[in-house]
């Protein structure tokens, strides 16, 4: 006989057995699966591309393996599957990357899909997944390309003794589409890259340099679903100090906060977050920075990666440091006048998408403890798309209510494609700086602007010229970063590329690079007039050699004395090489070597060396290694208000190591260590004429060593849902003695804590 309990145990768990079957999506019959395996139906009626060609080298002709990939839509979004023909085992390179590193574009054999979601647009959506089943996305934007987007779709690989094939999925909801009912189309770019052999190849027929890359995608016709849709993300960071010298740093920190996206309809996107924080709990790098120019420091907080690239817009310069009229580092950062953080207390952006016209509204409020009144920001962008041509035009405007003054900046911009050849783009900007202080200007207004040419008339030649202008007044770092004002400046480029080469040629391709920059501040004084030339040669082996040689004329600096004065620097000549070993082995060998020379700085070597050691396709350590030494480098000193020159040694050494155990689990120890030995020489003061006479004022040695450690334990919970487990420890020493050993340096520079602490962090997106 059954009792009643028993009977009531038995009718639970068949109620509860029926509820998780309910609860678990089954695939319909001959829906696609996502697992690597393309033997679905769909697969067998998918839009075919077949007809890859060679784009690194840039030879453009058929791919060396066979590479088909295969589109496939339906309600629930976009299919992409790759077969990748590969026959040789020991040609495949399969290895392990958290996502979203480079290493997965570059060091390992991969496929790449780009989406322009409107056709006409300039906007490509990148999605890469490696043979080991790493993922990388980033937008495509004119003049710049972003990684720290993260999208949420997914991805398998498998093979076989013939291919190795790749299925990805993305779902309509994963970009901003334009509210267009019925069919329209969309263009796709497909990729691969054949790691052993330095080979890359593409359909169509078009590369990233193209004026016309993005219109050169093929269109393929789909019907997006209207979808409604969203999503949470909170988190739970908990702080423990082990070690601070900033008193105001509590010893036991809590932390809670939320990001939410939310998609009423096709084509609109409404994204927010109270207290957004720094979303893979990642350090920045050490930098030795002598020089008044700013260090460009990269976003890693959720809220400010995702879709924000309507915001991003990319002002050339003629270096590798990048300058926009939005940084968002710059909100939530530093301490108020009490000493207190100042934080972010809620941020949120609406984006819409209609047919070529894009909206974008942003909006962030900061917070500290010490405050009475906090900081406010906003920005709109609007741009439209009228065949070739694209404008647009955004605010950014800061309510820096701690300061009582507000900054606006209005940048108009456009981008002209009147062939496949040309490309212009430009920008007219106007600063608008307003202050309440009486001892201050109350209003100071002025403007800026670049012109930028583009012109590859073929595969192998490619020309760039622009012309950018500064006004004295121009600021706009309040909320954007630029590197100065109040100068004019005309620098370009042109390269050509050889792939044609004899049978018992041992090259794949070579480069041949020659620009130019000028550069004069707005009293006709020359900044700057460089020249530098760079060749580099490919071969089949996959190494890469190249050369380079560089002249600086005699010219101006008027921003090292930080206002103290503009002094006369002398012709600088200098070259170098570089070097990357094979690639496909164990190790992979990377460094180069540099020399220059002038009058005042006298002789400066530089020797870096970079190898990559791949102790199995799961566990990677990388070391960077540089050590330059400089005869007599000229340095301000801030605190006496004088150039003086120093006999410097600098040493950079960074070591990582990162392991992967399973899918789900990643554990990264990074350690960073910087020096600096400076053996004073003697001191300057500057002449009215602007050449340095010695000063009778004594210069003193100095040295310094700045440590970072940092051991971080990710495990993934679902795309988005991580836990992480971090203990990060800093250390910092400066001393009045030039002849420090390199041992004593390391030593004091981790013994002598500046911080030191253990975080953990959970989130999880719903």
């Amino acid at each position: 006989m059954v009792s009643p309990s028993q009977s009531f145990n038995k009718s639970f768990r068949k109620v509860l057995l029926y509820s998780l079957c309910a609860s678990i999506h089954w695939p319909a019959a001959g829906e696609i699966v996502i697992d690597g395996v393309l033997n679905e139906q769909q697969w067998d009626d998918a839009k075919k591309f077949e007809q890859f060609v060679t784009i690194s080298p840039l030879t453009l002709g058929p791919a060396r393996y066979e590479t088909i990939a295969l589109v496939a839509t339906n309600e629930k979004g976009i299919y992409i599957g790759f077969k990748n023909y590969q026959p040789k085992l020991s040609d495949r390179t399969k290895r392990v990357y958290a996502r979203d590193m480079k290493s997965i574009y570059s060091s390992t054999d991969s496929n790449q899909v780009y989406i322009g979601f409107d056709e006409g647009s300039n906007i490509g959506y990148s999605f890469i997944v490696s043979s080991a089943n790493g993922q990388r996305d980033g937008i495509l934007s004119p003049g710049n390309f972003s990684s720290s987007w993260d999208g949420i779709w997914t991805s398998a690989t498998s093979a076989d003794d013939q291919y190795w094939y790749t299925e990805i999925h993305i779902p309509w909801s994963v970009a901003p589409i334009s509210q267009k009912s019925g069919k329209k189309n969309i263009t796709f770019m497909f990729a691969r890259l054949v790691h052993s052999k330095g080979l890359r190849f593409a359909f169509p027929n078009t590369h990233y340099s193209k004026p016309s890359f993005i219109e050169d995608w093929v269109p393929v016709e789909v019907t997006p679903k209207q979808t409604k849709s969203f999503n949470y993300s909170p988190y739970l960071a908990l702080k423990h100090k082990m070690f601070s010298k900033k008193t105001t740093i509590p010893d036991d920190e809590a932390s809670i906060g939320v990001d939410f996206n939310w998609t009423p309809t096709l084509g609109t996107e409404i994204i927010g977050a109270l207290k957004p924080d720094f979303g893979q709990v990642e350090s920045d790098d050490l930098v030795i920075n002598f020089s008044a120019i700013e260090t460009f420091v990269d976003e890693k907080r959720l809220f400010f990666t995702n879709n924000q690239t309507i915001f991003t817009n990319s002002i050339p310069t003629r270096g590798w440091t990048r300058e926009t009229i939005l940084h968002t580092r710059r909100l939530g950062a530093g301490q108020d006048d009490n000493g207190s953080p100042i934080q972010i207390k809620y941020a949120v952006k609406a984006i819409h998408q209609s047919d070529q016209i894009g909206l974008g509204i942003f909006a962030v409020q900061e917070e500290s403890d010490g405050a009475i009144l906090n900081n406010r920001f906003f920005s709109t962008k609007f741009n439209n798309t009228l065949g070739r041509l694209t404008f647009g035009h955004q605010i950014t405007y800061a309510d820096i209510r701690t300061e009582h003054r507000t900054a606006r900046v209005d940048n108009y911009d456009f981008e002209l494609k009147p062939n496949r050849t040309n490309r212009f783009r430009g920008a007219l900007m106007r600063s608008d700086l307003r202050d309440q202080d009486p001892n201050m200007t109350p209003r100071i207004t002025d403007y800026a602007g670049w012109l930028d040419w583009f012109y590859a008339p073929n595969k192998n030649w490619e020309h760039k010229i622009t012309a950018v202008h500064y006004g004295k007044n121009f600021d706009m770092n309040d909320m954007g970063f630029m590197l100065r004002n109040n100068y004019n400046s005309v620098f370009g480029s042109t390269s050509f590329v050889e792939t044609q080469f004899g049978e018992r040629s041992n090259l794949l391709s070579t480069e041949t690079r020659f620009s130019f920059a000028y550069e004069e501040n707005l009293n006709n004084q020359r900044l700057l007039q460089r020249f530098y030339l760079k060749k580099s040669w490919n071969f089949l082996s996959t190494r890469i050699v190249s050369s380079q040689l560089w002249a600086n004329t005699e010219s101006w600096n008027d921003l090292e004395t930080r206002g103290n004065g503009i002094f006369k620097q002398p012709e600088n000549v200098g070259g170098g090489v570089s070097f990357s070993g094979l690639r496909g082995g164990s190790i992979f060998h990377d460094g180069g070597l540099s020399i220059s020379h002038n009058k005042i700085d006298g002789v400066t070597k530089s020797i870096s060396y970079d190898p990559k050691i791949y102790l199995s396709k799961t566990t990677q350590f990388t070391l960077g290694l540089k050590y330059e030494i400089t005869d007599s480098e000229l340095i301000w000193n801030s605190g006496n208000q004088i150039l003086s020159t120093f006999d410097t040694s600098k040493y950079i050494t960074n070591i990582r190591f990162d392991w992967y155990p399973t899918e789900t689990q990643e554990l990264r120890f990074k350690l960073q260590w910087t020096s600096v030995s400076a053996d004073a020489i003697e001191s300057f003061d500057i002449k009215s004429n602007g050449n340095l006479f010695v000063s009778s004022h004594s210069p003193t040695d100095f040295s310094r060593s700045n440590s970072g450690i940092q051991i971080r334990y990710r495990y993934k919970i679902a795309p988005l849902s991580e836990i992480f487990f971090v203990f990060s420890r800093g250390g910092d020493y400066t001393s009045s003695f030039a002849h420090e050993s390199l041992g004593r340096l390391l030593n004091r520079g981790f013994a002598n804590r500046d911080n030191e602490g253990i975080q953990l962090k959970i989130r999880y997106r719903f």
